[in-house]
């Protein structure tokens, strides 16, 4: 099993064809969405790509590294109203002998 920093994930993600600063806001937003906050400097921030394939991982899941980009981008796409956990769950459904 190999261990991704965050850079080095946001760089799978681009040469994917993805948009690693457009996936963080759209994790950012659905977490704010989940938690509203009162001060606008208190803005929470979404999972980032290192913390979901960390998730993956903790639960025994493998993304190979040719469907990282799609894995994130999915998890981020069922964060709205879910936790990081389940969203890796529903996700890895999608993955090959998963």
């Amino acid at each position: 099993m190999t261990e991704y920093g965050d850079e080095e994930l946001l760089n799978i993600i681009e040469e994917q064809g993805g948009d690693p600063a457009e996936l963080q806001r759209q994790a950012d937003e659905a977490v704010r969405a989940q938690a509203p906050t009162v001060r606008e400097g208190d803005l929470s921030r979404g999972p980032g790509p290192a913390q979901i394939i960390g998730e993956a991982s903790a639960q025994g899941i493998t993304v190979p590294r040719e469907k990282i980009g799609a894995f994130v981008s999915c998890v981020v796409g069922e964060l709205r109203g879910r936790s990081v956990s389940e969203a890796v769950g529903d996700c890895a459904k999608d993955l090959p002998g998963e």
